[in-house]
Formats: structure tokens, sequence, C-alpha cells
């Protein structure tokens, strides 16, 4: 570990107090990164305080980890406690009894800020330790999740239905311990049996638990140990088989296209796939309107947008910014898309969920340079309410009378940090009020005299088109009319009015 104090510039340098503060913060953020464990950031959080204030003896305890510098006192002149809410982490000593300490008020904003960013440091390790335990004691549920994440990354890429249904039947069979287990796939191709440790002709005859998923069936027979699939063990068996079934369409739909282009228009094919995982049509919610636009920037854009109706009185509302373009971006938006619809299948629209349950999907099947921005929004039509989070992405805007509200409540952009966490909010939406959600590649486009269109910009044409029945035309007609239709990135936005 480099020790702060010596690798901050000298005096001669005239860097002054301000800027030597920062410099010791960046080689704080520095250290601790190289090793995140308790012992680390303790110690670095002693020794830059040490450095920082220059103090001879200091004490901290974090954790089981007790760290001395210099010599014990009775007495230390600073004493803080590592604190977060109300929980404690640690506390740190500074000071002895024959050091003459006066601390300014910088001083203290110092210290209390080192304090405040190790005991979050602290807390993150905590989080993850209490989630290892967790996982023990969760294992068999943990194992199956981790099965269908496996799985979904198998399948993203081969395009052998027979492959991907012997995924499914390992998955399954290896999860729960099935002993006998069928898929039938009936569609237009025909009728095909994939079995394991049973005939097809015993399908009728056995007593078995059939699972229907659209043109796929599923059979569960006895477990290894005699028993009976519980409940639970038939819901995930059906959640493997749904996610079969989506990506048994999604080879159906590329083969298709494959067949009638070559290798030389692959990113025409890939815009193909891209558009179809974008609504088709925008479902009606009863007091909610609803208009999209989208604009890409290549072929194959980086943008997505989905408006999901979960009950005539709900509305699940996602835009996504995904890193890179062409088609990685197209296929890290294909599994965006498929797990939040698997997600939603199993009735889960708790958004840190879902943005937690992307966050490590993510993280564990892309590249680290690969990541996505991402704003999610939850409206209740009949409680007047509606619940956001916002995941890196450019801030929603709620225009509620005279106020303009900036939705900003998440945390990271998707797939970058594995121990990321995720807030919701939530607050009124109400008769009159509308929302807008849009990628940078609105407020970052070039007006004619070569000026960004930004935000003040943005929000000045929705004031003048929101109350117009249709917004989208009026929105894109100044668009086009401010940039002559020269974009530099994906354009994407979604307005909604609550009437």
């Amino acid at each position: 570990m480099t020790d702060t104090s010596a690798n901050l510039p000298k005096k001669s340098a005239k860097i002054s107090p301000a800027e030597l503060d920062l410099l010791t913060f960046f080689e704080f953020i520095t250290n601790a990164k190289e090793n995140i464990s308790e012992k680390n950031i303790a110690n670095i959080t002693v020794l830059t305080l040490m450095g920082r204030l220059k103090i001879k003896n200091g004490y901290i305890k974090v954790g089981d980890v007790e760290i001395l510098k210099g010599k014990q006192q009775k007495k230390y002149a600073i004493d803080r406690e590592l604190t977060y809410g109300r929980k404690k982490y640690g506390e740190i000593k500074l000071g002895g009894e024959e050091e003459k300490i006066t601390l300014s008020r910088k001083d203290t904003m110092f210290i209390d800020s080192i304090c405040h960013l190790a005991t979050l440091l602290i807390k993150n390790i905590d989080n993850i330790k209490q989630l290892k335990k967790a996982n023990k004691k969760l294992s068999k549920k943990i194992l199956q999740f981790e099965s269908i994440f496996e799985a979904s990354k198998e399948m993203l890429f081969t395009r052998d239905i027979d492959k991907a249904v012997s995924i499914s039947m390992n998955i399954i069979s290896g999860s729960l311990g099935i002993k006998e287990i069928a898929i039938v796939i009936k569609d237009e191709k025909g009728e095909r049996f994939f079995t394991k440790n049973i005939k097809n002709e015993e399908l009728s005859k056995k007593k078995l638990k059939k699972i229907k998923v659209n043109y796929l069936t599923g059979f569960l027979g006895e477990k290894i140990n005699g028993k009976k699939p519980e409940q639970s063990e038939v819901h995930f068996a059906q959640i493997v088989l749904n996610l079969l079934y989506s990506n048994i369409e999604n080879f159906k739909m590329i083969n298709q296209l494959l067949e009638k282009e070559r290798l030389e228009k692959e990113i025409m094919i890939a815009r193909d796939i891209q558009q179809k995982l974008l609504p088709l049509n925008i479902p009606e919610i009863k007091g909610i309107e609803i208009k999209t636009g989208m604009i890409t920037y290549r072929q194959v854009g980086g943008d997505y947008y989905d408006v999901l109706k979960i009950d005539d009185k709900r509305v699940l509302i996602i835009i996504a910014d995904v890193s890179g373009k062409g088609i990685p971006a197209s296929l890290i938006m294909s599994a965006v898309q498929s797990s939040i619809k698997t997600l939603i299948l199993k009735g889960n629209y708790e958004l840190e969920s879902i943005a937690e349950t992307l966050n490590k999907l993510l993280t564990a099947t892309t590249e680290s340079n690969k990541f996505v921005a991402l704003s999610l929004l939850l409206i209740d039509s009949e409680k007047d309410t509606i619940q956001y989070l916002n995941a890196g992405h450019t801030a929603p805007l709620l225009f509620s009378g005279k106020e303009i509200i900036k939705l900003k409540e998440g945390g990271p952009v998707i797939g970058l940090l594995d121990f990321a966490q995720y807030t919701k909010n939530e607050t009124k939406f109400k008769k009159g009020d509308c929302i807008f959600m849009y990628t940078d590649g609105i407020s970052e486009a070039k007006k004619t005299n070569g000026e960004e269109i930004g935000e003040k910009t943005i929000i000045k044409l929705v004031q003048e088109g929101k109350h117009l029945p249709e917004f989208d035309i009026f929105f894109n007609n100044k668009l086009m009319e401010m940039t002559k239709g020269i974009f530099e990135d994906d354009v994407t936005y979604i307005f909604i009015k609550r009437i």
C-alpha cells in the first residue's frame, strides 16, 4: 500500500490546501481500490488522517481488525465513531496527550469526509459478508437462479434448438433432482419429443406434472428421493421453460432472417432484431397517455425502451442506453429485455429487485466496458403515484403544475459494479402532470449553430407541446427543425401524461 502523505506534492509545488486535500482523497480512493478489505481500509484511513494532520499516534478498530500507529494512548485528542445510520462499523482515535492539536474547520471537514468515505467502503464490505451468510442459508434457491442465468448465457449465443432444450432439461433435472423429465415442442414443424429416463408412450400413462408454455409442454416425474416436485420447484421449472420459449422464438426469428441475408448484411439483420425488441403497440392504460419516438444513429442503435402493461391500472416503462453500438449492443438489449420479462412473468415488479437482478446478470456475462444506463418507471393510475429508479441514465423530468422535478433516485449504471445497490423513490402523479424520459442523444444533439440542445431547450419544448393531442409529431418536427436531421447518437424519448 502506498503511503498517502509521502506521495503528496511538496509545498514548493505551490499547491493550495484545497488541492492538497483533493489529491489526498484521490490517493485514498486509489489505495482503497487496490485491496477492498477491512484491514486495508482501516490501514489507509488511519495513515491518511495521520499524514494530513501530521499526527504521530493513531488507533483504528474495524470489526475484528485493530491497528495501532505510534504509542498506545490513555486518551486521544480526536475520537470518531465510524457509523452509518444507527449501525457502528468501527472507531478511530488520533493524537496523543503530548501532541498539541488544533483543528481548523477545514481539518474537521476533512476528517469527517475521510471517515464517511471509509465507513461507506466498510459498509459495502459488511454488506458482502451479510450476503455471503444469506447465500449459505438460501443456497438451494441461489443455485437455482444461478442455473437460470447460466442457461440464459448459454442460450443467448446458440441457435441450436436441440441444444437449448438439452440445457433446459439438465438445469431442471440437476437443480431439482428430477428422475424423469420430458419436453414436447408442438409448432409449425410438427411434434418433437425430448425425454430423459422416460419413453414417449409413457407420457400419457404415468402421473406426471404437466407444465404448459405456449407450444412447449414440460413433464416432470418423481424426484430421485421418490417424492413429487413441490409447488416452488414446479414454478422454477416453469421459469426455465419460459426462458426456453423466449429463446426458441429468438432462434426462429434469427434463422428466418439469416436465410434471406448473407453475412455482409448482418448489420441490417441485427437492426431488425433490435426493432423486434421494441413494443409494436403502446398498451392502453386508463388515465395515462403515452407517446414515444426513436431515431437510430447507426443501423443498429444502443437505445432501448419498453412499455409493459401489468394490469388495467399499472404500467412499467423502461428506457435504456447500452454502451457501444451495433450487434454487441443489440445482444445486450436482448438479454435485458428477456430478463425483465422473465421477472415480470414471476410477478416481480419491485424496481430495486429488477435493477439488482439485471446488474448481476450483466456483470457476470458481459465485458467490463459493456454496461447499460437505464430508467424504470412504475405508474399506478388508481393511486395517482409513480415509483421510479434511475440507474446512471439521464434523469426523467416530471412536470407538475409549475414545478419541474428531476427523477434522479437510483444508483450506478447496470453491469459496471457487481456490488452496486439501487434505491427507488415514489411521488404523486396527478391529473395534468406529465413525464418526459429521454436519452442523452437528444440533449447532446447539435443545433444548426453548433450548440447542444441541452436540458433547458428540452424543458421549453415539453412545456410548449404537453397540451397538444399529438405531442410526438410536435416534438419530432421541432427536433428535426433545430438539427436538420443530423444526429451523432441515438435519439429516444417517452412522453407520459396523466389525463
